[in-house]
């Protein structure tokens, strides 16, 4: 090991987590309101999401990550229909604002319940768009018609396949085709986002700098059953997203080590 250089120990990379948050997760049950239709919310996740955060989180990002978009124009025909982004989970941050800068419609983004689980904060979160995953049998209902007024908006859905957060990870991680059942059941095309990882140009800055690629659209092979044109999406995401991902000479600020099972 290098000097100065940090190092994180993994062992599965579906489930290991490197989020650093130790949350009590909320239950997300038949009570909890997905897509709140108060006129009030309404207001005011409209003024925190157009008039300050849209502006907050462009400035945030391009001070502490240096963000920059590569392929933004690919999304230019899409802004009068919904469209879902899948993208890998490199920050807390960074993900979680990046995609509401891609469009001016509205971007929701599927998240896992700790998300909304943190008092005085999950309003915040669920007015700029967080979609918690359900948890009991009952809140699917109310979140499947969340997901369907989402889509007949015309709006955005972004979803991180690979669930868990490793910050600063160059590589693509494997993940499930289960998420890949919303463009198929929707019929609605899909666009991937790749955050990499390169050389900053600024001599004084030790961490790289974010670029956020942008690759698609990909749509679902209507000769295939249902089953295999989940399986199929996915694979030809899954494959732009290590081809994107490869093309770019990235830096390893944080080296991920494997734990074998021997070891």
């Amino acid at each position: 090991m290098k000097k100065g250089e940090r190092v994180i120990y993994y062992r599965n990379s579906l489930t290991d987590d490197f989020a650093g948050t130790n949350i009590k997760q909320k239950k997300i049950d038949n009570k909890y309101i997905y897509y709140p239709k108060n006129i009030f919310f309404k207001f005011f996740s409209f003024l925190l999401y157009y008039v300050f955060a849209k502006f907050l989180v462009f400035l945030m990002v391009k001070i502490i990550y240096h963000q920059k978009f590569v392929n933004k124009k690919l999304l230019r025909k899409e802004k009068n229909r919904p469209i879902m982004i899948y993208g890998n989970h490199t920050q807390t941050m960074l993900d979680a604002y990046v995609p509401n800068l891609l469009r001016l419609k509205k971007n929701y983004i599927i998240v896992n319940p700790d998300a909304v689980s943190i008092r005085g904060v999950r309003g915040i979160v669920k007015a700029l768009g967080g979609i918690p995953l359900p948890n009991t049998k009952e809140s699917v209902k109310n979140y499947k018609d969340a997901l369907e007024n989402i889509i007949k908006s015309n709006n955005s859905i972004t979803i991180f396949p690979e669930a868990h957060i490793w910050p600063y990870y160059t590589k693509i991680r494997d993940f499930k085709e289960q998420s890949f059942r919303y463009p198929v059941d929707y019929n609605i095309p899909v666009y991937s986002l790749v955050t990499v990882y390169v050389r900053s140009k600024c001599f004084y800055r030790k961490r790289p700098r974010a670029l956020s690629v942008i690759s698609g659209p990909f749509y679902k092979d209507d000769n295939l059953s249902r089953i295999d044109a989940i399986k199929d999406l996915r694979d030809r995401v899954y494959e732009s997203m290590v081809n994107v991902s490869n093309s770019y000479n990235q830096v390893e600020y944080i080296k991920y080590v494997e734990i074998k099972e021997n070891e």
